[in-house]
């Protein structure tokens, strides 16, 4: 016990003081936009000059804290901290809510809107996708907003925890896995950090509720089928997938691939050609699980000038085969080398040969 009063007596006011630093960026928002630029580039939000400031403050003011035992009022002073806490996570929280209702946050961008998928990096892949749906977004502002008011009650905080507790970590994991600014990394990240702790001073009753034994019978008297039958549970769902996966193996052949030459009935198509006919293809796009598509245009994926279908290859007689549905693709491949490969075969009646060449994916750049 000693230990964990000892604990809370630190980690309380190390929250008290990134809140303040918190809430006084928070006022710089108030400020004319220029010079709130300006200050941004000084006060950027739980930086390691920040942080360090408030884990020395919780360290120096728990240590004396301690110290001083019997003589501080260590009750009031432990409810004047978590307020503290719960009152700066609910108006932070809230803040993100508010900014999704005002569409600050996930508004549509028509530059982005412009840009081809695979040149986006991961911030504006993940705010082209949750603005999509802006009423995904009210629903994920509900819960931050809702969860927040919770906050603010001694009665309901916990239950204000367990409902902004999820969103907060599944936020954290998209920032970071995403590449979101740093920033925002490190709101949600000590955000979490806070719901956590708050979660943790019930800790005795949460135990009591989700270990406590069941009121209902067992299923089974015995253990040996409830074992089983949990373990089938789990384990027949894999099965499943992989009989799936085996089906469709990951093929060697994936990936982006240029036509360099196209030869159809002993007669070469020219480039160019891809404007006024659908099957001078100038993209061939071999997927993992047996998806590939023929595409004439060489600058994006067209689906309207596009054969999307299921293909098989044969890596024993190096043979593939496509059926679009009126005509089907039958080549051996050859020359095959990781990066060029070329195609002779049938299309239909005709006649086909196609050399390819990879085309080299550069990832998009990312934020940090």
């Amino acid at each position: 016990m000693q230990r964990t009063s000892a604990f809370s007596k630190i980690v309380e006011p190390i929250f008290a003081a990134i809140a303040i630093f918190n809430l006084v960026e928070y006022g710089t928002m108030l400020l004319p936009t220029s010079l709130y630029l300006e200050l941004t580039r000084f006060l950027i939000p739980y930086t390691s000059i920040s942080l360090a400031l408030a884990v020395g403050f919780g360290v120096l003011y728990g240590a004396t804290w301690i110290q001083m035992g019997k003589r501080v009022n260590t009750p009031r002073r432990h409810a004047r901290m978590r307020a503290l806490l719960r009152y700066w996570l609910a108006f932070s929280i809230s803040i993100y809510g508010f900014a999704k209702v005002f569409k600050t946050q996930f508004a549509p961008m028509f530059t982005r809107d412009d840009m081809p998928v695979g040149a986006l990096n991961g911030f504006q892949l993940t705010w082209s996708y949750f603005a999509h749906s802006y009423t995904l977004a009210l629903l994920i502002a509900g819960l931050q907003i809702g969860g927040s008011a919770l906050l603010l009650w001694r009665r309901t905080s916990l239950l204000g925890v367990v409902i902004l507790l999820p969103v907060m970590i599944n936020i954290v994991l998209i920032n970071y896995f995403y590449h979101i600014a740093i920033g925002a990394f490190y709101n949600s990240a000590l955000f979490s950090l806070g719901l956590i702790y708050l979660l943790l001073l019930h800790w005795k009753e949460l135990v009591a509720l989700f270990l406590s034994a069941p009121a209902h019978p067992p299923v089974t008297a015995s253990r040996v089928p409830g074992f089983f039958l949990r373990l089938s549970a789990i384990a027949v769902p894999c099965v499943i997938l992989m009989i799936v996966v085996h089906r469709t193996p990951v093929t060697p052949l994936a990936g982006k691939w240029r036509v360099e030459r196209l030869v159809r009935n002993r007669d070469t198509v020219k480039r160019q050609d891809w404007e006024s006919n659908g099957e001078a293809w100038t993209s061939v796009y071999i997927e993992e699980h047996g998806a590939m598509a023929l595409c004439a245009n060489p600058y994006i994926y067209d689906p309207q000038r596009a054969k999307l279908e299921k293909f098989e290859y044969d890596s024993s007689r190096h043979r593939l085969q496509m059926v679009d549905g009126q005509d089907s693709l039958n080549v051996t491949i050859s020359g095959y080398d990781g990066s060029h490969m070329r195609w002779d075969g049938l299309y239909g009646k005709d006649t086909i040969m196609l050399q390819l060449s990879k085309a080299e994916k550069q990832p998009p750049k990312e934020n940090y």
